[in-house]
C-alpha cells in the first residue's frame, strides 16, 4: 500500500495536460516557481532563497535566475516554469531515494523515472 499522497498538477505551458505528483514535491517545487515568479531581480531572488533554509543549498538551477530575468506570461516563460517545477521535483526524488526500502522506494523510483522522462520532453 502507497503511502505517498498524490496531487494534480496542470502544466503552465499546455493546460490541457495535468499529471499527478507527490504532494510533497508539489509544494515544495511550487513555492520555488512561485519565489522566483514574485521576485523583481535576481538580486531579490537571491534574498529570498537565502532566507528560506530549504532552498539555500539545493534545487535552485541556473534557470531559474533564467525565469527571474524573463518576460511573464510568455509561452517561454510558462516552459520554464514547468522545467523549474520539474527539475525540483526530480531532485527531490532522488534526495526521497535516501532511507527507502521495498515498496516505498520502488514507487520512489517510479516517480524518478517519470520525472526524469517528463523533464527530457521538454
Amino acid at each position: 500500500m502507497s503511502t505517498i499522497e498524490y496531487a494534480k498538477y496542470k502544466f503552465k505551458s499546455d493546460s490541457k495536460r495535468i499529471v499527478k505528483i507527490p504532494k510533497e514535491y508539489l509544494c515544495k517545487a511550487s513555492e520555488l516557481v512561485g519565489m522566483t515568479l514574485s521576485s523583481k531581480n535576481t538580486s531579490d531572488f537571491t534574498k529570498k532563497i537565502i532566507a528560506d533554509p530549504y532552498f539555500i543549498v539545493r534545487y535552485v538551477t541556473p534557470m531559474t535566475e533564467d525565469l527571474v530575468r524573463a518576460k511573464k506570461g510568455t509561452q517561454e516563460a510558462f516552459v520554464m516554469e514547468d522545467k523549474i517545477f520539474f527539475a525540483t521535483c526530480l531532485e527531490m526524488s532522488y534526495d526521497d531515494l535516501i532511507g527507502k526500502e521495498g515498496e516505498e522506494r520502488i514507487e520512489v523510483m517510479k516517480n524518478n523515472e517519470f520525472l526524469r522522462r517528463t523533464l527530457e520532453d521538454f
